[in-house]
């Protein structure tokens, strides 16, 4: 996936964060995220599966890019470098911030980071932390099946753009909810409950 062209020379500080999902990768087999400085592509930070993370796992990952001359046209890319074509990463939400703020040089920014997400409340302990409320297949195809100890009021699917794509309401603990219609990609589901809204993620295959 390549961005179009971006005007960032009045920066001296770039980050890139992102979050994504990746099925079916094998281990040793990677991606990466490529920065075009004007002129070459240049690698900025690579993850490998067994390394860098697993499958089947939500990740945020942030990369710094400084002490380079912005171009007016820099683009950014992302590359998966698997053997075939059911090797997947899902990749939403990508935000890039520029600041000019003090930079270090090339060689001693921040380096890349990659972290596994984990969906718990707090104040539980870890049994009660995996039944809290969970989503089910994830990835899903026709159905998703609710788990929760809660009264959910309503359950609002957001989809990449933020707008609202389904609603359902007075999910109970085993609901089935269809989302067959949802075009595959990565969706946000938001709880309302006594407690306040709780959001989790799921992929649409």
């Amino acid at each position: 996936m390549t961005s179009a062209a971006y005007n960032v020379s009045s920066y001296n500080n770039l980050v890139v964060d992102f979050y994504f999902y990746a099925t079916s990768m094998e281990n040793g087999e990677d991606f990466s995220l490529s920065y075009f400085n004007g002129s070459t592509w240049v690698v900025v930070a690579n993850y490998v599966a067994g390394s860098s993370f697993n499958n089947n796992g939500f990740y945020h990952a942030t990369v710094p890019i400084s002490g380079v001359v912005f171009p007016t046209n820099a683009q950014f890319r992302f590359t998966c470098d698997a053997s075939d074509n059911t090797d997947l990463v899902y990749i939403d939400q990508v935000v890039v911030t520029g600041s000019n703020t003090p930079g270090q040089s090339l060689g001693d920014q921040p380096s890349p980071t990659c972290e596994l997400l984990s969906f718990t409340r707090t104040g539980l302990d870890a049994d009660e932390n995996r039944t809290y409320l969970l989503l089910y297949p994830n990835p899903v195809t026709n159905s998703l099946t609710v788990q929760t100890a809660e009264e959910v009021e309503t359950l609002r699917i957001y989809g990449a753009n933020g707008a609202v794509v389904k609603q359902f309401n007075n999910v109970k603990n085993g609901s089935s909810l269809d989302v067959s219609a949802l075009k595959p990609g990565m969706y946000i589901a938001a709880f309302t409950t006594d407690e306040g809204i709780i959001t989790r993620m799921f992929i649409k295959k």
